[in-house]
């Protein structure tokens, strides 16, 4: 079994790397791909060492860079292992559904994985009574109705919530570990029967109907039983924080920077003092100006000019972080600020905001020739 786990494994690189790098050019062309390719490398090779914690980690972040079937079983594999069972039962479950060019042993590995999975979680297959309805467990999307898979959760209690425009339904289920249970939340039977033609209001009604207030983006955010738009998208946060922090980061360089250059100051008046006192000419005897001589070249300072100079050095580095961090601060600001007020001011519930507006994801890049942030997503 080992054998043909390493052996799967193998034939999944052989499958996923031509999809990645088609030719020299394109690799090079795409750091995207090449970064996908990296990660995907460095899982393959932790998978070997039983690493699979850091294997599942390293295939999570190729899928999210080049989404491909072939990554899903190595995905699934490390997360069965590292004990991810719910997210592993939905990737072989995928794996099953999507990559129908799989060789009859990736099948068999992925089907015995998969009943590996449902053993330690709970399949809650769920029907919605209406098409195109967003599906959240615990606050999370898993898609929108009809979903292509059953529901794989770990044992506990779970809330699903299906919901379409300002129409919501949704159910607490208990699930145990390798239980299957069915669960249909039915969102028209939500909707509020229609009322009968009232008669004119009289004028004090009239008055009172024309006093109420109008309901907000926020009341119907509260009806939809759905969290606000700017809550839900956690790409905000993040962009506000390292807004923060590249600013906090810019204001800490350029107070060391201004530090540096006040010492080296002081350097250079006691260094011109001294030199009044020898007689030597002030200008210039760390640094002459073309043509310069001191009026004693035996009587220099070189202890003293080496440590203004480095003051000097260290200053004009920490002036270099500063900009750097500045420039970056407003560029992430302005970013973020973009990103929550465009879809904010085109009006509409949270839902549908969320649905018109920027969808992004933040994927962290971290390995031995790269790291950093990629922004993915639709603007």
């Amino acid at each position: 079994m080992k054998a043909l786990r390493s052996s799967l494994l193998a034939l999944a690189l052989a499958a996923f790397s031509p999809c990645l790098v088609s030719s020299p050019a394109l690799a090079q062309e795409d750091p995207t791909i090449e970064a996908a390719r990296e990660r995907f490398k460095e899982g393959v090779s932790y998978f070997d060492n039983k690493e699979f914690e850091r294997a599942r980690l390293a295939f999570v972040q190729a899928y999210a860079l080049k989404p491909h079937p072939a990554l899903l079983l190595n995905l699934a594999q490390s997360e069965l292992r590292s004990g991810h069972e719910a997210e592993a039962a939905t990737h072989f479950a995928r794996y099953l559904r999507e990559h129908a060019e799989a060789t009859p042993e990736q099948r068999q590995a992925a089907r015995e994985g998969l009943d590996a999975a449902k053993q330690a979680v709970g399949v809650v297959t769920l029907t919605v009574d209406q098409s195109g309805a967003d599906v959240l467990v615990d606050g999370a999307s898993v898609g929108r109705s009809p979903l292509d898979d059953p529901l794989y959760l770990t044992p506990g209690e779970h809330t699903i919530v299906a919901q379409k425009g300002n129409e919501t339904a949704r159910s607490t289920v208990m699930v145990a570990a390798g239980s299957s249970t069915s669960e249909t939340l039915n969102i028209s039977a939500k909707k509020p029967a229609p009322a009968a033609a009232a008669s004119t209001p009289a004028p004090q009604e009239a008055l009172e109907q024309d006093a109420a207030p109008e309901s907000s983006d926020a009341d119907a955010d509260a009806d939809a039983g759905g969290p606000p738009w700017e809550v839900s998208t956690p790409v905000a946060i993040i962009g506000a924080g390292l807004s923060a922090a590249a600013l906090g980061t810019g204001v800490v360089f350029a107070v060391s920077a201004r530090s540096y250059y006040d010492s080296a100051d002081e350097i250079a008046r006691d260094i011109e003092a001294e030199a009044e006192q020898e007689g030597l000419p002030s200008r210039g005897i760390c640094t002459p100006d073309p043509g310069t001589v001191p009026a004693n070249p035996e009587s220099g300072f070189p202890g003293a000019c080496k440590k203004y100079q480095d003051r000097v050095d260290t200053a004009d580095k920490y002036k270099t972080y500063a900009t750097i961090g500045f420039i970056a601060g407003g560029a992430l600001a302005a970013g973020t600020l973009v990103y929550v007020l465009v879809p904010a001011l085109s009006g509409g519930s949270s839902s549908e905001r969320a649905d018109r507006g920027v969808k992004t994801r933040l994927i962290p890049i971290v390995g031995p020739e790269h790291r950093g942030l990629v922004l993915q997503g639709s603007f």
